[in-house]
């Protein structure tokens, strides 16, 4: 029997999750998708993704494949799927793919995004998804401080230490719209390094707000080096919108 090759679009809300990734005795969305997934293929299934996100980041558009001999068909998959998942996993479509397909190797870009609002106290909802602060957003600055970060680039300055056989990345966008009161930060890539989102928001807030310059945030690109005390923005906020391929 000829195995399939099933393409699938996911959404989850992080907050409950170790991250993407499968982990040994941890909850994970991985491990959620491939035991929701054995079960209505009555075979053991491995499930590999576009975008590996962290614990307590989320997804609207991820994208996981794998290869299958079960028959159930592709129309049936999400609703199926569904029923066997937890509340805060979901599949939103099924397609057939091609052989050749992987969901990883096969991408030419991921797009994030990273929600500030300004409350004056905490949010009891919007605190899942939002990064919130008590003053208003900067975001002609932040939207100016971006602009130099854009292109090719080693961005070793703005990610987590890590096994990295290159951190050299081609930053395809990185935008600032919104208003004082609510912003998004939309970041496209060929591909991201850990902690990579997280760092150049917070970068681009520290710039806004007079804490760091322009000219040294291009230089924690250029050197590699942060300062001590920048730390990444919190993982609530960023959501994993799209994969391209």
């Amino acid at each position: 029997m000829t195995a399939r090759n099933i393409r699938l679009l996911v959404e989850y809300d992080g907050t409950d999750f170790a991250g993407y990734q499968r982990q040994p005795g941890r909850r994970t969305v991985q491990g959620e998708l491939e035991r929701a997934l054995s079960r209505i293929m009555g075979e053991e299934v491995r499930v590999v993704a576009g975008g590996r996100t962290d614990a307590g980041v989320h997804a609207i558009g991820q994208v996981v494949s794998f290869h299958t001999e079960g028959r159930i068909p592709i129309e049936n998959v999400p609703e199926a799927a569904n029923a066997n998942l937890p509340r805060d996993v979901a599949i939103r479509g099924a397609e057939e793919a091609s052989p050749e397909f992987h969901a990883r190797y096969s991408a030419t870009s991921r797009i994030y995004r990273y929600t500030v609002v300004n409350r004056p106290t905490r949010s009891a909802l919007l605190g899942r998804y939002a990064m919130v602060v008590h003053k208003p957003i900067p975001v002609a600055e932040m939207a100016s401080a971006a602009k130099p970060l854009v292109g090719t680039h080693d961005f070793a300055g703005f990610a987590l230490a890590g096994d990295h056989r290159s951190t050299v990345r081609t930053l395809i966008r990185l935008s600032v719209d919104g208003s004082p009161q609510a912003a998004t930060v939309t970041i496209q890539a060929d591909g991201f390094l850990r902690g990579m989102v997280r760092f150049l928001v917070s970068g681009l807030l520290a710039t806004a707000q007079g804490k760091l310059s322009p000219e040294e945030l291009v230089r924690i690109l250029e050197t590699g080096q942060r300062p001590a005390w920048l730390c990444p923005v919190p993982p609530q906020g960023l959501c994993l919108a799209r994969v391209t391929y």
